[in-house]
């Protein structure tokens, strides 16, 4: 009995110690256990935070409930919902979310550094440089950033082809000033920026550098040669030692758009041809009263005066063909100006001057021609010009006049030029003379006018006739090539017989041998031996001594080279190939193929030749052939 009812109770004990068990594990749940189990099952809510908030409500329900739960089962759920399993998916969920908030606040950090670099924009950089660049010229260059950057630094450096740096230093106010380089070539300017966090940004750009004239040009020949630009940095001289040549499709400039000026003691030579011109802008060559005031010898052909560039020559000879002038060209002293292009009319001081065949535009200008000096001295000090044959356009009125009667000599002869469809009333509307001012004792004369454009771009035969010296004893000049012979041709007793006509020419040669003929006799047909001593006098009125054909010594003889006459750059000299009595265009050139009035050569007194390449002339001889075939002893001429 003892044995049973022991059994009993210890039954009984059994049973309410596994109940109190139970709630000791209930009670010894932490919150975090109990959030854990919470967190397991909110584990699928993709936003972490929202998930946590869940388990926070639900682990409160489940905390409440399992305390208020007596109910063994429900103990038992309570104890399954802390499954180990289920904490840990809600540890790993846990670090899964603190993970992820680390990584996005990293990635939050980063976006914001990246934002903030984006902020800092690069420069744009470009320079503001010079048109031209020459060595020895001073430059500045303008650094230009288009960007909004705000630079702390910019430094900049020149190097030449070979990347040798030549010149260094930091930009002032975004400026690089004086700059001066040596040498010509190209090279490169180099900028390096420093903007924002110690960011750099570099730029270049080409520098092309061209040769510049030097300031004095002594003692020897300075050429600018075919193909070449070169520039003046400011005025030059030339001394009356050297020569400046200017080769055929050459190019003279002022570096900048001020005019500079070349000063003349010595002589110029630009000679282009019709393939290549010379290009001149804004150069004035100038031997005036007030600076050089000497003699000196200017030849040009096929240039253009480009924009404000001219000649001025005071004194001397200035011989121009085929060229261009966009300025008021000033025509001082003697020379001749044929086929060119005056765009803005000239003056002339005309001393013996042949102005023809150019075109002179006047439209618009209130000076288109004025005429000083004109006969000054009634011939003494001026020789009597020639102004014909020339086109004037759109001429305005009174924009022809001369200065005053005290360096008037004479009427002021412009016949023979074009004057467009002009009436002779309209036209004296044009000059400004005598006709409209009792102040001025002379007038323009401009009639005959030519009714048709002159021929600017080569010399017609009726304008040959016209000029030739002999033409004043021919009877129908128009009708023949060689006035002289048409003045023979008249006198002849029987003109229908071309033999006669001949024999009469010879005959009337003979008797006036030393004005407008040739003599027949036979020492004078042309040979070495007859031009040894012979001497050469141009065809221009008043004649110009050209020298004799002597021994290469002698001081006047044309075979001299290092003699007046025989230099290839003295004023007189027949070898001076831009030059009044060398030029392939001049009338009384030597040269000239086409010219009737070349030189001539006398011997003795008697014209015995002519000296010149128009082999149309009678008794013709060219100087190459005399250079090629002829050897002279004579020291003096033979007059």
């Amino acid at each position: 009995m003892k044995f049973l009812l022991l059994t009993i109770i210890s039954i009984f004990l059994v049973a309410c110690g596994g109940d109190s068990s139970g709630d000791k594990v209930n009670e010894s749940q932490t919150p975090n256990d109990i959030n854990s189990s919470g967190s397991s099952d909110s584990s699928d809510s993709s936003d972490s935070s929202d998930s946590s908030d869940s388990s926070d409500s639900s682990d409160s329900s489940d905390s409440s409930d399992s305390s208020d739960s007596s109910d063994s089962s429900d103990s038992s759920d309570s104890s399954d919902s802390s499954d180990s399993s289920d904490s840990s998916d809600s540890s790993d969920s846990s670090d899964s979310s603190d993970s992820s908030d680390s990584i996005d606040s990293s990635d939050s950090s980063d976006s914001s550094d990246s934002s903030n670099i984006a902020e800092v924009v690069s420069p744009q950089l470009s320079f503001e440089m010079p048109d031209n660049i020459a060595n020895e010229c001073e430059f500045n260059v303008q650094v230009i950033n288009s960007a909004s950057t705000n630079i702390s630094n910019i430094d900049w450096f020149i190097s030449n082809e070979s990347s040798e740096i030549l010149m260094q230093g930091t930009v002032n106010d975004g400026n690089i000033s004086e700059l001066i380089i040596e040498d010509s070539g190209i090279h490169t300017l180099t900028v390096s920026a420093q903007y924002g966090d110690e960011l750099e940004y570099g730029y270049s750009d080409q520098l092309i550098v061209y040769e510049s004239i030097p300031k004095d040009i002594r003692a020897t020949d300075y050429i600018v040669k075919s193909g070449e630009t070169q520039y003046l940095c400011e005025d030059v001289n030339i001394w009356n030692d050297a020569t400046l040549k200017l080769e055929n499709g050459s190019s003279l400039a002022s570096v900048d758009e001020n005019v500079k000026t070349i000063l003349m003691w010595g002589n110029v030579e630009i000679a282009g041809n019709s393939e290549n011109r010379i290009s001149i802008s804004n150069i004035k060559l100038e031997n005036s009263f007030f600076s050089t005031d000497v003699e000196v010898s200017v030849a040009v052909a096929y240039a253009d005066f480009i924009n404000n560039a001219t000649i001025e020559n005071f004194q001397g000879n200035t011989d121009i063909y085929y060229s261009s002038f966009d300025s008021h060209f000033y025509q001082e002293d003697e020379g001749t100006l044929q086929y060119n292009v005056f765009k803005k009319g000239l003056s002339i001081a005309p001393n013996g001057t042949v102005i023809k065949n150019n075109d002179i535009y006047c439209g618009g200008l209130e000076s288109c021609m004025f005429v000083k000096d004109y006969m000054f001295g009634n011939d003494f000090l001026n020789a009597r010009p020639i102004i014909s044959m020339n086109n004037f356009y759109n001429p305005e009125d009174k924009s022809i006049t001369y200065n005053s009667d005290s360096f008037t000599g004479s009427n002021i002869d412009l016949s023979g030029n074009y004057w467009g469809d002009m009436t002779s009333a309209e036209l004296d509307d044009v000059f400004f003379d005598a006709n409209d001012t009792p102040e001025k004792a002379h007038i323009f004369l401009f009639e005959p006018m030519n009714n048709s454009v002159n021929d600017s771009t080569g010399i017609s035969s009726s304008t040959d006739s016209t000029d030739s010296t002999d033409s004043t004893d021919s009877t129908d000049s128009t009708d023949s090539t060689d006035s002289t012979d048409s003045t023979d041709s008249t006198d002849s007793t029987d003109s229908t017989d071309s033999t006669d006509s001949t024999d009469s020419t010879d005959s009337t040669d003979s008797t006036d041998s030393t004005d407008s003929g040739y003599s027949s006799t036979p020492e004078n047909i042309i040979t070495c031996i007859s031009l040894d001593g012979a001497y050469v006098l141009s065809l221009e009125e008043p004649s110009v001594y050209l020298g004799f054909f002597g021994n290469q010594i002698a001081p006047d003889s044309i075979l001299n080279t290092i003699g007046t006459y025989g230099s290839s750059i003295n004023l007189t000299s027949v070898r001076n190939t831009i030059g009044t009595y060398g030029s392939p265009y001049s009338m009384y050139s030597v040269a000239n193929n086409l010219t009737d009035t070349p030189p001539a050569i006398y011997k003795n007194g008697v014209r015995i030749a002519h000296l010149t390449t128009n082999q149309s002339l009678d008794r013709d001889v060219s100087l190459e052939n005399i250079d090629a075939e002829c050897t002279f002893t004579a020291s003096s001429p033979a007059r």
